[in-house]
């Protein structure tokens, strides 16, 4: 594919990148420990020449599925990795999004806790129209101990 302008050009490969990191993670849902333990460096790896080459941290699919890198990690339960994606610049905020929390349930507020507590995020907000943050859903849930961790 031939493409004369530069910017076009870097415009395509972040997209592509970006496309080739959310089918990887979206795709990465069956693991066991074992095979995680094999391939866990290969996949850091992969994770960090997409990133390297322009792949959007916080990209999604589209305004259709605004399910991001980051939420698919944590779906996966690729926790680790959530992690040092987040080290590597992604916004953990779209964790805290009511259909993340309310509709898919797939992190407790208590498991979150950990997690934004693990990557120093624990005074965020949502990234949706709501802007909620860890402690709307703690007490929604009725998590009296992690609530008094919070505090």
């Amino acid at each position: 594919m031939y493409c004369p302008d530069e910017t076009t050009r870097k415009d395509w490969v972040q997209t592509i990148a970006t496309y080739c990191l959310l089918e990887m993670v979206s795709q990465n849902t069956q693991f066991n420990a074992d095979r995680l333990k094999g391939y866990a460096f290969t996949f850091i790896l992969s994770l960090t020449r997409l990133i390297e080459i322009g792949a959007n941290k916080n990209g999604a699919y589209g305004s259709q599925d605004v399910t991001t890198v980051l939420l698919y990690l944590v779906m996966n339960k690729h926790m680790q990795e959530a992690q040092w994606l987040v080290q590597q610049g992604a916004k953990p905020s779209c964790l805290l999004r009511w259909d993340f929390m309310m509709n898919k349930r797939v992190i407790t507020p208590a498991e979150l806790y950990t997690f934004l507590e693990s990557v120093n995020a624990l005074n965020i907000s949502s990234d949706d129209n709501l802007k909620f943050n860890l402690l709307h859903y703690i007490c929604y849930y009725n998590y009296t101990k992690t609530q008094q961790l919070y505090e």
